[in-house]
């Protein structure tokens, strides 16, 4: 099966949906070309090379993700069996590359039926009664462009709802590659890791709160981010935590 997708970040050293590709194209007949961003901003990696090639995976990075002469050729070239659409503001490069190879397009976003997620402010300017119809307006308006439409909020597949969008699919984000188990030894009371997506829309500011919080309780209390390299930094902004206690952050 040969795979087209589009992504604004493109690692296979960190980046879940990468390694799942890389995995993909390890199987006997199957390959995927992926056209990039040149600059990863979402996962703060810069590539110097605009090809990448490791077996049959392709990475095509370029400074626009936009349907240019060239780009369509290189689609038309590959011969995709599917186009695969990481994120919303793609799509209308993924729908170029679907009229001008065939191949069905399918879009896989993180939220289709929250509205508090769903949508960038800039659609609804925060007025609540407003979201709802630019929310309603928005699915109804992807789930035409689509073939497919992968969710990955787990909540979502048992909202009622769900099932007004026939196209829509849902795929838990994937762990790759676990590698080898970890043997916990002794509890250390006064620490705390927290591993993934550390941004404004999923609570950076109530989570910053709370461990404030926390810190000033507890002298000896220490805590640990394993974020996103953009996540990080502007999350931490808002709180102040690492203004307010150092390395103990």
């Amino acid at each position: 099966m040969r795979i087209l997708a589009l992504y604004p970040a493109f690692d296979v050293r960190i980046n879940e949906m990468a390694m799942v590709w890389r995995q993909f194209c390890n199987q006997p007949g199957n390959s995927c070309f992926v056209f990039a961003g040149a600059r990863d901003v979402l996962k703060g990696h810069r590539s110097a090379d605009m090809i990448e090639e490791s077996g049959s995976l392709t990475v095509h990075r370029t400074a626009a993700l936009q349907a240019t002469g060239e780009n369509l050729a290189l689609a038309r070239s590959f011969r995709p069996d599917l186009i695969y659409c990481a994120v919303t503001e793609n799509l209308r490069f993924a729908r170029a590359i679907r009229r001008s190879t065939g191949a069905p397009l399918v879009l896989h976003t993180e939220f289709f039926l929250d509205d508090l997620t769903f949508l960038r402010r800039r659609y609804h300017g925060g007025v609540p009664p407003m979201r709802r119809i630019a929310g309603a307006v928005g699915r109804a308006v992807l789930h035409r462009m689509c073939d497919r439409i992968i969710v990955s909020n787990p909540a979502e597949q048992r909202l009622p709802a769900w099932s007004a969008f026939p196209k829509l699919r849902y795929l838990p984000w994937p762990h790759p590659g676990p590698g080898t188990a970890f043997v916990p030894g002794g509890v250390e009371r006064d620490f705390s890791a927290h591993i993934g997506s550390f941004s404004r829309g999923k609570g950076a500011r109530t989570l910053g709160e709370f461990y404030g919080a926390l810190l000033e309780a507890m002298p000896a209390f220490l805590r640990k981010s394993s974020v996103a390299a953009t996540d990080g930094e502007e999350a931490m902004k808002p709180a102040g935590l690492h203004r307010r206690f150092g390395d103990r952050v």
